[in-house]
């Protein structure tokens, strides 16, 4: 539980969106720990989901991020500038795959019914909440300036 604690404040207070990202993926590893507890084939199936989907989600978050970070530029005020409406649904879906969004959830039934009590509070109480948190940083670049 310490690891989450240092894992989420990092998230929260962090401002540069490299480090940001690295901070919201790492997220993962203790909940990936606390879905698969019980050692049985199907915990460890719904674990891989859940490492699988938010894992090949956040590539282009983590290309662009990277893309950004060699401009010397990773403050999240110029993480969005430039991009095209397809390349900003893609980068974005990094934090859709962590909301119970259809389509973009197929991993979390899986994981729910999978994981233990504590799992299950953790993926509904903060990981779910990360991706939300993740798209409100990006909420101020959903409107084009006239």
């Amino acid at each position: 539980m310490f690891s989450f604690l240092v894992i989420f404040l990092g998230v929260f207070l962090v401002n540069h969106f490299f480090l940001f990202f690295v901070f919201f993926e790492l997220s993962l590893i203790p909940t990936y720990f606390l879905v698969i507890g019980g050692r049985t084939p199907e915990r460890r199936l719904a674990g891989n989901y859940l490492i699988l989907y938010t894992f090949l989600g956040s590539l282009p978050l983590l290309f662009r991020s990277i893309f950004i970070l060699l401009k010397n530029s990773g403050f999240f005020l110029e993480f969005f500038q430039g991009i095209g409406q397809v390349s900003f649904l893609l980068v974005v879906s990094a934090f859709l795959i962590k909301l119970p969004i259809f389509f973009f959830h197929l991993w979390l039934p899986k994981a729910h019914v999978e994981a233990s009590t504590e799992g299950s509070m953790v993926l509904a109480g903060i990981l779910l909440k990360l991706g939300a948190y993740g798209l409100f940083l990006c909420s101020p670049f959903f409107y084009k300036k006239v």
